[in-house]
């Protein structure tokens, strides 16, 4: 698990970051709407990466306990 979060979170956080940056030049628009817009997706797209690096390792943690050792993948045993 912590060696997954590892590799893939890098990529995920890179990548959430991009779209961060990229939707936060919305903000600086003359029109209302778009700045609200980007305001809004901004602080969403920030939600999402923090339930995808902490939320999410944690919910998938708490399901592999009660796998038994047949259902797990062989790599996670």
């Amino acid at each position: 698990m912590a060696r997954s979060v590892q590799k893939i979170g890098t990529a995920i956080t890179i990548s959430g970051l991009a779209t961060v940056f990229g939707f936060s030049a919305l903000i600086m628009s003359a029109f209302k709407i778009i700045s609200n817009f980007g305001t809004t997706t901004v602080i969403t797209v920030g939600y999402s990466l923090m339930g995808a690096m902490l939320v999410m390792p944690a919910i998938l943690k708490g399901i592999s306990r009660f796998e038994t050792d047949e259902e797990m993948h062989p790599l996670t045993r």
